[in-house]
């Protein structure tokens, strides 16, 4: 079936954001269509953990955990640091969990809440230790039909067999503990950001919203300051296609953009987990339409693994968290706190040395011993496989030398770090003081975090300052309305996901805060766009 003239609303991209909002633009009864440029669905929303960033929620309330609204906006507020709206933040605060209660009614979604995952700085004002990060749950592909080939999958989260985990499987796995509830789970059975565009398109197919996959949205059609439809590269040629109501731009950031990577972000990013698809298309054209935009220097910074013959890194988070590992920079010298959220880790690599008028941290290296490739996977591998790409020392000298690191000062690196540890301190950089450093520690350990580096051979790999999505973009009110360079809502324009400058501001609250946003502003923007005009 052909994609039809007219709609109410027109959504692009597939991912989290956009699928919310084409979903609650039918609940009010609007014809809602989904474009996706992809041949598969879901974006990096599918390609993610699929955990949701959602303070306040009900799930919390019910298990008892402490929080509020003004616990929320103190947290957010500092995280921002200026650089998102009150009025924006005060929005998702407000909304998110309603936007939570209406895709659980909506949509097969069954989140669970992860009772032990703090926000990422769970010390501050109005943070937590737990109870505003949600995984998506399990979710049967099967009950998709034909669509359940359609999902674009992320094999760093599959198994052997093609089998899915949770957010709290996977973390046992990076940890070296057994899964039992693995064992007999199907394939189909999917977990993460599958399972939560699964569910959401779920929820959208019996809402009866189309999904046309291989479409490519080249340009917005305007009548002067609205924008009434959109321009669509389709198989067959390009259609032109009326929107009633609104257009919403959901179509990731532009994080495989060069071009647009050198022009916007502040410091460069070597590599990026998101997915391949985002190029920019619902940024620029915002910006054609009149849009403003915000943070286009800042990008969601991961540190990554990239695996020989791999085009997108591999998320390293407990690898360099568990004990017997540290991070160096090409002099042999740690940086940061290694355990720290990954967002800040990359900016330290990233931070910009006025003497050598360079990136000092970049390159870096995470280097560990023996006991440990012994007891963790590294970039899901174990010692078996992992040492086929790792880079191999008998000694520190030679490992030290093959990474191109300086030897003597990386010598004497380890040998300080491996006194410290064995008190179980990190006075230079306070690893493991942070409830979150722990969290992604191995709490069977002597210290969740820190141990030596002391049994031979010894390896190394190099560590990319990369991403897993850009997070500037087009200005928003707290309905997701684009608003010009005046301040001025663009009649009939919408922005979610990556596609919008984020309410975070600059910063990271904690697990699942692309998508907890991404949710909240989808349904904000469907209800408003299916009201309107």
């Amino acid at each position: 079936m052909p994609i039809a003239k007219s709609y109410d609303v027109v959504v692009i991209g597939s991912g989290a954001g956009g699928l919310t909002a084409a979903l609650a633009a039918a609940s009010r009864g609007a014809s809602a269509v989904i474009i996706e440029r992809g041949k598969k669905f879901g974006g990096s929303s599918s390609l993610s953990g699929g955990q949701l960033w959602m303070p306040n929620n009900q799930l919390a309330k019910t298990a008892g955990i402490k929080d509020s609204e003004q616990m929320a906006m103190q947290y957010l507020t500092k995280l921002a640091r200026g650089r998102a709206g009150r009025s924006l933040v005060k929005s998702f605060v407000d909304k998110a969990p309603r936007a939570l209660e209406f895709v659980m009614e909506s949509s097969p979604l069954e989140p669970a809440l992860r009772e032990n995952e703090p926000d990422y700085h769970p010390e501050w004002d109005g943070g937590v230790k737990a109870g505003r990060t949600l995984d998506p749950g399990l979710f049967d592909g099967r009950s998709l039909g034909k669509e359940y080939q359609s999902i674009l999958h992320n094999p760093q989260y599959h198994l052997p067999g093609g089998l899915h985990t949770t957010s709290l499987e996977f973390e046992m796995l990076m940890r070296g503990e057994e899964v039992p509830a693995l064992k007999h789970r199907k394939p189909s059975t999917l977990a993460l950001g599958e399972a939560l565009v699964g569910a959401l398109r779920k929820g959208t197919m019996d809402a009866g919203v189309p999904l046309f996959l291989a479409h490519r949205v080249v340009r917005l059609s305007t009548d002067g300051h609205e924008v009434t439809g959109v321009e669509v590269l389709t198989p067959s040629g390009k259609r032109q296609v009326r929107a009633k109501h609104g257009v919403v731009l959901a179509a990731g950031g532009f994080e495989w953009n060069p071009a647009m990577k050198q022009s916007y972000l502040s410091v460069p990013s070597e590599n990026s987990a998101g997915a391949t698809t985002n190029t920019g298309d619902g940024i620029v054209m915002g910006m054609t339409a009149g849009g403003a935009t915000s943070l286009m220097d800042e990008a969601w910074w991961f540190t990554l693994i990239l695996k020989p013959g791999q085009k997108r890194g591999w998320l390293v988070t407990s690898e360099r968290t568990l004990p017997g590992s540290i991070m160096v920079n090409s002099e042999g010298r740690r940086f940061a706190n290694e355990a720290m959220n990954y967002l800040d880790l990359t900016r330290a690599m990233l931070t910009y040395d006025l003497e050598r008028y360079d990136l000092r941290n970049v390159p870096a290296y995470l280097v560990f011993d023996s006991d440990y490739l012994s007891k963790y996977p590294v970039a899901g591998e174990r010692k078996e496989s992992a040492e086929k790409w790792l880079v191999r020392g008998r000694t520190l000298e030679e490992l030290a030398s093959k990474l191109g690191i300086d030897s003597l000062i990386f010598r004497d690196t380890v040998s300080e770090f491996n006194r410290n540890a064995q008190s179980g301190v990190d006075p230079d950089f306070h690893r493991g003081e942070s409830h979150y450093d722990r969290h992604w520690g191995d709490p069977s350990a002597p210290n969740p975090t820190l141990g030596p580096i002391a049994k031979p051979p010894f390896y190394g790999v190099r560590i990319l300052a990369g991403d897993i999505g850009t997070k500037g973009g087009m200005v928003t009110d707290a309905n997701a309305r684009v608003l010009d360079c005046e301040g001025k809502p663009i009649e009939g324009l919408y922005a979610v996901g990556n596609n919008a400058a984020s309410v975070m501001g600059p910063g990271y609250a904690g697990s699942g805060a692309t998508l907890g946003p991404a949710l909240t502003f989808g349904y904000l923007a469907g209800l408003h766009a299916a009201s309107h005009r």
